[in-house]
C-alpha cells in the first residue's frame, strides 16, 4: 500500500513539474522555433519516456515530431497547450515503438491534425495498431516517406528524408529481437530553412 502511495505522489510531481515546465514555453512569431519536450513516466512503466519535439514554422504552422509514451501524453498536452497550438498541421511518426507513437491516440482525440508522415515498416503491436486506428477514426491524411521523398513544413523550410530505404527487408522470425532493427529503419530527416541545415 505504501509503494502505491508513493507512486501516486511521484505520478502528481511528474506532473506537477511538467505543468510548470509548460508555462515556461514562449512562442516566437516569424521566427522558426523548436521545442524538445522533456518527458517522464512512471518508475512503475517498463518502457522509456521517449521522445516529443514540437516545431513551429516562421508562418505559424506546427509539427509534432514523436509523441512520447502513452504515459506522457499529458506532458505533451500541456505544451502544445501552453504554446497556443489550436491545431497540427504535421505529425511525424519516426518509427512506431511505445515511447514514439505511444500517445498518439490521445492527442489525436485533443487536436485536429491534418497530416501524418510515417514509414511503411510494418510492427504489429497493440500500440501502433492504437496509432494507425486513432489515424485513421480521425481522418489524418497519411504519407510514407522513404529516402529520396521531401515535403515542406511552412513556405520557408524544405525537408528531405534520408531513411529509411523504399525496400525494408525484415529479418527471420521478425518481430522478435527487432528493437535495434526498428530504430534502423527510423524516419531521418533534413531540414533546410535558408541557408542552414539541420
Amino acid at each position: 500500500m505504501q509503494r502505491k502511495r508513493n507512486v501516486v505522489i511521484v505520478l502528481l510531481l511528474f506532473m506537477a513539474l511538467s505543468l510548470f515546465a509548460s508555462h515556461l514555453l514562449v512562442r516566437h512569431p516569424g521566427e522558426l522555433a523548436i521545442y524538445f519536450l522533456d518527458l517522464e513516466v512512471s518508475e512503475t512503466a517498463e518502457d522509456k519516456s521517449g521522445d516529443a519535439t514540437i516545431l513551429i514554422s516562421p508562418e505559424g504552422q506546427v509539427m509534432l515530431l514523436d509523441c512520447g509514451h502513452p504515459e506522457s501524453a499529458p506532458q505533451v498536452l500541456a505544451a502544445l497547450n501552453a504554446l497556443g497550438v489550436e491545431e497540427i498541421d504535421i505529425f511525424v511518426a519516426s518509427h512506431p515503438h511505445i515511447d514514439h507513437i505511444g500517445a498518439f491516440p490521445a492527442i489525436a482525440a485533443s487536436f485536429p491534425i491534418h497530416q501524418m508522415y510515417r514509414s511503411a515498416l510494418e510492427y504489429p503491436t497493440n500500440t501502433n495498431q492504437a496509432a494507425l486506428m486513432a489515424a485513421e477514426a480521425n481522418q489524418i491524411p497519411t504519407t510514407i516517406l522513404a529516402e529520396g521523398d521531401s515535403f515542406s513544413f511552412g513556405g520557408s523550410i524544405k525537408v528531405a528524408v534520408f531513411n529509411p530505404p523504399r525496400e525494408i527487408v525484415y529479418p527471420k522470425n521478425y518481430p522478435d529481437n527487432s528493437t535495434q532493427f526498428v530504430n534502423n529503419h527510423s524516419l531521418a530527416l533534413q531540414f533546410q530553412y535558408g541557408s542552414s541545415t539541420a
